[in-house]
């Protein structure tokens, strides 16, 4: 727990990279390059219109981008919007998953 509170404090504060000893300068080469994108496994995303943390401006570029990726839109939720189950929302983006990991499965058999 006290890992976590020190990730959502770092991630309100815009102080993660910092907190990690990244300068800026750095993170080009710790960001995927589009030939990395294009070389992803199919990728299931889960993204919300509203996320503080990725912009979902990201998520959809990222689905995009990457070959076979199929992305789950939650619409004015928080980031984690997946932890709450009882949400609608949370409930359907495992069930996404759940169905893209089934499809990946049979066509890969």
């Amino acid at each position: 727990m006290t890992r976590f509170s020190l990730y959502v404090y770092a991630r309100q504060q815009g102080t993660w990279m910092e907190m990690l000893g990244v300068a800026p300068d750095d993170e080009p080469a710790l960001s995927l390059s589009s030939d990395d994108i294009a070389a992803l496994p199919p990728t299931f995303i889960a993204a919300s219109t509203d996320d503080q943390d990725v912009p979902f401006k990201t998520s959809k570029t990222l689905s995009r981008a990457a070959p076979n990726a199929r992305m789950m839109t939650a619409y004015y939720l928080e980031h984690d919007f997946n932890r709450d189950t009882s949400n609608p929302a949370g409930a359907q983006a495992y069930a996404a998953a759940l169905a893209f990991l089934d499809a990946q499965t049979a066509a890969d058999a």
